[in-house]
């Protein structure tokens, strides 16, 4: 199933002997557009802490009741790594937040157009499929779906992304309409 990262976002995490905390990120490889963590607030039980949980874990499909279940006990749990002492090695892995791209500006080939305001994600293979884009220009507010292979290339220290397609190209594309979810894309 294909879903909207930000929806994601304070669903709730099961362990086989219990919940272990709520997602508050999603670290992604950015040479591959994969899921590889998810960023679990673990809540009082392990002492507010927010842990680096291997998207391996986590069980293919999301609850429709809002949570996900992965393949781990609360103690295996504990021994999951602390985001804050972890830092080093996820950076070293060029691995990107989903959150903190939220905002970022959208180019064109030929102008800049808007801002990135979500991730697809499948929640089978943890694969970043589009990203879903706010028109700023002519179009302000409407929504399009983009397939993230149309990424030419990300200037992180800019907060921009480049695509490979024209302006013209992202005012054709359907609009976005979360309740359908058909998926009509642009893959020029």
């Amino acid at each position: 199933m294909q879903l909207n990262s930000s929806r994601l976002i304070g669903n709730s995490l099961q362990a086989s002997n219990g919940e272990i905390g709520k997602v508050v990120d999603f670290y992604f490889d950015d040479q591959a557009w994969i899921i590889v963590y998810v960023i679990v607030n673990t809540g009082g039980w392990l002492a507010d802490h927010k842990v680096l949980l291997s998207s391996y874990y986590l069980l293919k499909g999301v609850s429709s009741l809002g949570s996900f279940q992965v393949n781990l006990t609360k103690e295996e749990i504990r021994s999951c790594p602390d985001i804050s002492t972890n830092k080093p090695v996820y950076q070293q892995q060029q691995l990107r937040s989903t959150v903190a791209m939220f905002q970022y500006r959208i180019e064109t080939t030929d102008s800049q157009v808007g801002k990135l305001v979500d991730f697809i994600i499948d929640d089978e293979t943890w694969d970043i499929e589009y990203l879903l884009i706010e028109m700023q220009s002519c179009l302000k507010g409407k929504k399009v779906l983009v397939a993230f292979k149309q990424v030419k290339y990300v200037r992180w220290d800019l907060s921009l992304i480049m695509v490979e397609i024209t302006s013209s190209m992202l005012k054709t594309c359907p609009s976005y309409d979360p309740s359908e979810f058909s998926l009509q894309v642009l893959e020029h």
